[in-house]
């Protein structure tokens, strides 16, 4: 009996060891993996300087997070310039939920042992330089909800394994080179919320089992080589927001089951080669908003009115397609529009007065059209009457008469107006000015302002052009459309095309465009080299600094067919010189310039960007100076006209206050 209270005492002491023990093995088990991950390393500047033995509580290393047992949870070594390749080791930190090191410049594989972390939440490796497949062993971990590889050089084809993730809800694997098709096992992750897969050399057919995804919202598949039709099953995706298809060499008609996509917002298809005519149910996407994108297509058929009832969309585009009949006018009452393009269809029809807020950019390439901001249509005159014979023998001779008249002014009116044309043809020249003097010097067309040795003339802008093919085409500014020009002399310049809207003074536009640039110089101002009028020709010339970058908006919407460096996404150092180069071009207008220049139309695509990424604001075509200025409440000289472009213009009437407006937008959109 007096046996047992000793036997319990032993009991407790050899419990009480167990537990001290255990506490500090595994502290002292992953000190020496944290220690083995350091080695296979090499760390830039600071970063894991304090990973050393003299500091044992790893639990404080930078990018080290624990929680209760002091057992690793969490290691985040995103940005911190390292190079080499990722350890093995990492697989031994049994108990981590969160591994991030994205944004280095680590090479190799991505060793399969990760697949060991069997409580793994998240697994950030994007924008580095891996190599090799993506391990199929990481279908294993069934705790997966973040996996994001993309920016990567990998190879081989997207692992069927990833379907067997239950709990995934984001599959980022956008730019990594990633070859084969889209496992249809995907279609099993009914949590996945994000799908990215831009931008690899994917192909065949968009797997139907993806509209079993329920919580999709966004479905990213641009820039891949993916073939066949849309499957129908993918309008069942009730809560997708983002759909982007465009170029690919997806074929077939539109299904009209995307028009159940209610809650869709941006849409994109265009560059591809869908036939057949536009659904009308697409009209029933209410909530769409940024764009509706189905250009560069073999689509016919006329434009559905249904279209009209997208009141909040933004941007519509449905060039290069091949429509036919008239345009709706119910298109034209979308007040939220701020983008619309139907160039280059078999359009045809008087388009009213609805769309005359709009440029005749948007409806070149269709012949049949008229109206708005087009010539005029041909009205049949044909009117049936009962005039007496007298009425008609008198109304023959009047007509007679007035005919002979007209005639003779005719014919005076000709030679006058011929001796013009031909002065006109041989009066074309150029605006210089510095930043020191709002006076213009006239110059012979096209000099050169630095060397002042060579003169470019209108027919080496033609041959440069092939006569301003469709091929040189590189966007529209607010009042042309904008080519490309490779010159004799190895010079490469802009070349906005002004349509000659008045043949007795420059449209205003025009003149607005060449009166501003032509007397202001600033680093962050797109440079006019030279202006054209030609009366023969029957359009005006603005020539330009060519910008390498093109412009802000199409690195925001990473657009294809431009510079390979625009597969990248702005990092925030760039973000941030091109908000200053904004900045300090629109305070030399505001604060430099006598009399202060207003642009009022400041907009992500009238920001351009040069080879250094530098901002240049372009497109004065709306830019007005200011008459009175005392304060900053005075207005401008038309602060009663409506200028801009929509969604960028400050509500009430233009002050120089209000006109900061705009920058605040663009501001916005690099921010996010």
């Amino acid at each position: 009996m007096e046996l047992l209270p000793l036997l319990q005492q032993f009991v407790l002491l050899f419990l009480l060891l167990c537990c001290s023990f255990s506490s500090v093995f595994p502290r002292s088990h992953e000190l020496g993996i944290l220690l083995e991950v350091k080695e296979s390393l090499i760390a830039g500047g600071e970063s894991l300087s304090d990973w050393n033995r003299s500091n044992p509580n790893f639990c404080k290393w930078s990018g080290v997070t624990c929680r209760s047992g002091r057992v690793v949870s969490g290691l985040n070594l995103s940005d911190s310039s390292l190079t080499g390749s990722i350890p093995p080791a990492l697989g031994r930190l049994q108990n981590l939920l969160h591994l991030d090191l994205s944004s280095n410049a680590l090479t190799g594989p991505i060793p399969t042992t990760l697949a060991n972390l069997s409580v793994l939440e998240s697994l950030l490796l994007f924008t580095n330089d891996l190599t090799g497949r993506i391990p199929a062993q990481l279908g294993s971990i069934k705790t997966l909800r973040v996996v994001k590889i993309g920016n990567n050089w990998l190879a081989g084809e997207i692992p069927a394994s990833l379907g067997n993730l239950p709990n995934l809800v984001t599959l980022g694997l956008a730019s990594c080179t990633l070859t084969g098709p889209i496992p249809p096992q995907l279609g099993r992750l009914g949590k996945l919320d994000q799908l990215v897969l831009q931008d690899n050399q994917l192909y065949g057919p968009i797997p139907p089992e993806l509209g079993n995804c329920s919580s999709l919202t966004v479905l990213a598949l641009s820039n891949n080589k993916l073939n066949g039709t849309i499957p129908p099953e993918l309008g069942r995706l009730q809560n997708l927001q983002y759909l982007n298809l465009l170029n690919n060499s997806l074929t077939g008609h539109i299904p009209p089951a995307l028009g159940n996509l209610s809650k869709q917002l941006e849409l994109r298809m265009s560059h591809n080669s869908f036939s057949g005519e536009i659904p009308a149910e697409l009209g029933r996407l209410q909530q769409l908003q940024i764009i509706l994108d189905l250009s560069y297509n073999n689509l016919t058929g006329s434009i559905p009115p249904s279209i009209g009832k997208l009141s909040t969309l933004e941007a519509l585009d449905l060039s290069h397609n091949q429509l036919q009949g008239r345009v709706p006018p119910q298109v034209g009452e979308i007040r939220s529009l701020g983008y619309f393009n139907v160039s280059f269809n078999r359009l045809e029809g008087d388009l009213g007065d609805r769309f005359q807020r709009w440029k005749a950019d948007s409806f070149l390439g269709n012949s049949k059209l008229c109206g708005g901001p087009l010539d005029q249509c041909r009205r049949s005159a044909n009117k049936h009457s009962s005039l007496s014979e007298a009425a008609i023998v008198v109304l023959s001779a009047i007509t007679t008469l007035a005919a002979l008249a007209l005639l003779g002014l005719g014919l005076t009116f000709f030679c006058k107006r011929r001796r013009e044309y031909l002065r006109a043809r041989s009066d074309v020249s150029c605006i210089y000015s510095s930043s020191k003097s709002s006076h213009a010097h006239r110059r012979p067309l096209f000099l050169n302002p630095g060397s002042m040795k060579r003169e470019f003339r209108w027919d080496d802008i033609m041959e440069a052009t092939n006569h301003l093919g469709d091929e040189f085409v590189i966007g529209s500014g607010g009042s042309g459309t904008i080519y490309r020009a490779e010159l004799r002399n190895g010079d490469t310049v802009a070349v906005k095309k002004v349509p000659w809207k008045d043949e007795l003074m420059f449209n205003k536009s025009f003149a607005r465009e060449v009166k501003t640039l032509g007397r202001i110089r600033h680093r962050h101002l797109v440079k006019l080299m030279g202006y054209c009028c030609n009366r023969g020709a029957g359009f005006n010339l603005l020539i330009y600094d060519y910008m390498e970058n093109g412009s802000l908006w199409d690195w925001l919407h990473r657009q294809p067919g431009v510079n390979n460096k625009r597969k990248q996404c702005l990092d925030w150092e760039v973000r941030m010189q091109i908000a200053l180069g904004l900045v300090r071009g629109v305070e030399y207008l505001h604060h430099d310039c006598v009399p202060i220049i207003l642009h009022r139309d400041i907009k992500s695509s009238n920001v351009l960007l040069d080879s250094d990424m530098e901002a240049h604001l372009g497109d004065f075509g709306l830019a007005k100076s200011v008459v009175e200025f005392y304060d900053t409440t005075s207005t401008t000289e038309s602060n009663s006209l409506f200028a801009g472009s929509y969604g960028y213009i400050a509500p009430g009437s233009l002050t120089l206050l209000s006109s900061l407006f705009p920058n605040f937008w663009v501001f916005f959109q690099l921010s996010v």
